[in-house]
């Protein structure tokens, strides 16, 4: 291994800790769940005593039958192919991912004070943080003094605007292979009752009315059952302690998930969310992946550094170009570690920037489609992009190249007659822009008469 390669914490995701009960694993053992289905539940006697033990590297559902991957593979990378060292320079941090992510940052801090002793006070570290366990990290390096001791955060697959797929669950429950729908309603129970789940609902464009207004769900708390609307405000506070500590303040690199079918939008019908049984969510053939958009993936300002990877979720840190990305960066003696090492480029990742000029058209009216071209801090020329509505690809009108700006692509596509809400996709032909992949989707309503 290079020598003074930086320290690395761990960060999993929602579901990623064991949780054991006087020294026995009770998340995740399945045997134990059908036996006490309640008892992940926080304000049962027996979860409120649950502890965080260790990450989960593996699940294991039926013994060599039946796994499902963990952080095994992430560690193990680290360790085997990297020569990281458990306790030494390498930190897995397991917390209660049931509980306020701003109470998991604390317990981060106080881990931090202790890891620092190992490595030496001095000694930046790297926080590799999936999904929720990226918003643990935010929380601690914005708002607890955390980029004091950190100078790269990494992050695969965080929701930093939320993820409908996680208000899908919070609001249906969640289905799992081979125990089917016996603890759908159990996980939801579970869901409304953990701290952490309500700061990942989706906020900003992810939640609209049916005129592609967005919609606060922390301002309408009818929503949800009086006994939980503490939570929300809970989470309402995180945000704003995100929002009110300004720009990152740290080298951030987000690695954002494509080409799986993932759920866009939550809308709510007329009344507002206090219609909640009107919920309709809106998916997207490759808008992200799985759980959470594209969109959601990348914090804003980081655009310039974020990767992209046709991976699900739950695998986006073991994807080969993240690894290969990872080795570079973890085994460089330079801080910010994006010059040129086996096909990696210094500079930032390519970017497809996608602009419609409205959210609403009336039926059949034009839509001006906008799609700009960068390869790092380079337009990109000639390209080839084909803008559609829905799935019909073969419908799709092939945008101009604009005179005037170098890497803009431009050019009209028609409304759909009928009303209703709907996806337009830009597909970028040609040339291939690896780390940027090749589409970009957003939305928008055709309303019955033209929007006011």
């Amino acid at each position: 291994m290079v020598e003074k390669a930086p320290p690395v914490v761990v960060l999993p995701g929602i579901m990623g800790s064991e949780l054991s009960l006087d020294g026995n694993v009770v998340w995740p053992d399945w045997r134990d769940l059908l036996t006490r289905p309640h008892i992940l539940h926080p304000d049962d006697p027996d979860g409120r005593r649950l502890v965080p033990t260790a990450v989960v590297e593996k699940v294991v559902i039926v013994p060599g039958i039946i796994e499902m991957a963990g952080y095994g593979g992430l560690l193990d990378f680290l360790e085997k192919e990297l020569g990281y060292q458990r306790g030494v320079n390498l930190f897995p941090f397991a917390y209660d991912w049931r509980q306020d992510n701003r109470t998991s940052a604390r317990l981060l801090a106080r881990r931090m004070t202790k890891w620092r002793k190992i490595v030496g006070p001095d000694v930046p570290f790297t926080l590799i943080g999936h999904s929720l366990g990226g918003l643990v990290a935010r929380y601690y390096v914005q708002c607890l003094n955390g980029h004091r001791h950190v100078n790269h955060v990494i992050t695969f697959g965080t929701p930093h605007r939320g993820a409908p797929q996680g208000f899908q669950s919070f609001i249906q429950g969640a289905y799992i292979p081979v125990l089917g729908t016996f603890m759908t309603d159990l996980i939801k129970d579970v869901l409304r009752a953990c701290g952490s789940t309500y700061q990942i609902l989706p906020w900003g464009p992810f939640v609209v009315d049916p005129h592609g207004q967005h919609l606060d769900i922390y301002a309408d708390r009818s929503w949800l059952p009086a006994e939980y609307q503490e939570r929300v405000d809970l989470a309402h506070e995180f945000q704003q302690d995100l929002a009110a500590a300004g720009d990152f303040p740290v080298l951030m690199t987000c690695w954002v998930g494509y080409g799986q079918s993932t759920l866009l939008r939550v809308e709510a019908r007329p009344g507002g969310l206090n219609a909640w049984q009107d919920l309709s969510f809106t998916p997207d053939h490759a808008g992200g992946d799985v759980s959470v958009p594209e969109p959601s993936a990348i914090l804003d300002g980081m655009q310039d550094w974020a990767h992209f990877v046709s991976e699900e979720h739950g695998s986006l840190f073991t994807h080969p170009d993240a690894q290969r990305w990872l080795r570079h960066v973890l085994t460089s003696r330079r801080t910010r570690a994006l010059e040129s090492d086996a096909g990696l480029e210094s500079r930032p990742a390519a970017v497809i920037q996608l602009v419609l000029d409205q959210m609403a058209y009336a039926p059949a009216a034009p839509i001006l489609v906008q799609v700009q071209l960068l390869d790092g801090e380079r337009a990109v020329p000639d390209a080839r992009v084909l803008a559609h509505v829905g799935d019909d690809a073969d419908a799709g009108v092939i945008l101009e190249a604009d005179p005037t700006e170098e890497g803009l692509y431009v050019g009209y596509v028609a409304a759909p007659r009928a009303p209703g809400n709907y996806t337009l996709t830009a597909t970028v032909l040609e040339p291939l822009l690896v780390s940027a992949g090749r589409q970009r989707t957003t939305y928008f309503v055709v309303t019955p008469s033209p929007p006011g």
